[in-house]
């Protein structure tokens, strides 16, 4: 089972972050997808990623609440019948065509042949949205997610979501880390109350080994993802993914990529759902730069 290989670390709260130098009023704003042009996708602004949106999305129009810089923002309808994706874009997005309503940064795809790759993101639910519908695992929302696109290594995502649980072990709306295997098991090693998250600033930082590299000093992990508010450093979540279940890592030079911003499938009595994000940053870079892809 995945989620026996998944440890979760309980670490002491890192120092505060000061907040953004450069007010998220002071950058150009510029409209993607007002919610009824179906699914476009193109070069976003600030660095080399695509947008995708089926959605309403934007560059900038973000709450001066959220303490993200370059920021992004992402409206989902409460109608399940509007926003819908009209487009597949496989394999970069797993989804059906009509289904889901997305609005999404890209980062470019990554062949890096060794060594470790670090991903940080931060995004920002509105309070606005105050619960995932129950009945299943359909209903959830992808605030940010791995993609691995080599299906003999490692996981196919890692993702950090938000889902309603019911059940004797867990219940509860929560944020959580799913570590979903290539036959498509998915496990759910942990999780955060999402009401304590609405409202608040969160940075999610990915470090991932290539090739079977190690992410930490005593080489037992191959992947961490962390998660923390930005406002006061606390930690919400680490997870670690073993070197013992993944000896050729998560991902192999290939490629993998990021996606950040909102996706779920529609589902009735579902929310709107809005939401800030942005600050996307890697290192090292991406050792080739792909073709650009834009429809």
């Amino acid at each position: 089972m995945i989620a026996s290989q998944l440890v979760l670390l309980a670490l002491a709260a890192p120092a505060a972050l000061a907040a953004p130098a450069i007010s998220p009023r002071q950058l150009q704003y510029n409209l993607y997808n007002d919610g009824t042009k179906g699914s476009v996708s193109n070069l976003a602004d600030d660095f080399d990623a695509t947008y995708h949106a089926s959605a309403f999305m934007s560059r900038q129009g973000c709450s001066s609440t959220a303490q993200i810089t370059y920021c992004y923002t992402g409206i989902l309808s409460g109608d399940p019948t509007k926003e819908l994706e009209t487009a597949d874009y496989k394999p970069y997005i797993a989804g059906g065509v009509g289904t889901n309503q997305r609005a999404l940064l890209l980062s470019e795809t990554h062949r890096n042949t060794s060594g470790v790759v670090t991903h940080k993101v931060r995004f920002h639910i509105s309070t606005s949205y105050t619960g995932v519908p129950l009945a299943g695992v359909d209903n959830e929302v992808t605030f940010v997610g791995l993609r691995n696109f080599n299906s003999s290594v490692g996981l196919k995502a890692l993702d950090v979501r938000a889902r309603t649980f019911t059940g004797e072990e867990t219940s509860g709306t929560a944020l959580y880390v799913a570590a979903v295997g290539q036959d498509g098991s998915e496990a759910f090693p942990t999780e955060y109350p999402l009401a304590s998250a609405l409202g608040k600033t969160i940075e999610v930082t990915y470090k991932l080994g290539v090739n079977g590299a190690t992410v930490d000093s005593a080489g037992i992990y191959v992947a961490e993802v962390t998660a923390k508010f930005v406002a006061t450093g606390a930690q919400l979540f680490e997870v670690g993914v073993t070197k013992t279940l993944y000896p050729k890592g998560i991902v192999d030079s290939s490629a993998h990529r990021l996606i950040f911003g909102g996706d779920r499938k529609v589902s009735a009595g579902m929310k709107e759902l809005k939401v800030w994000f942005g600050d996307y940053s890697v290192t090292p870079l991406p050792i080739s730069t792909p073709e650009k892809r834009s429809t």
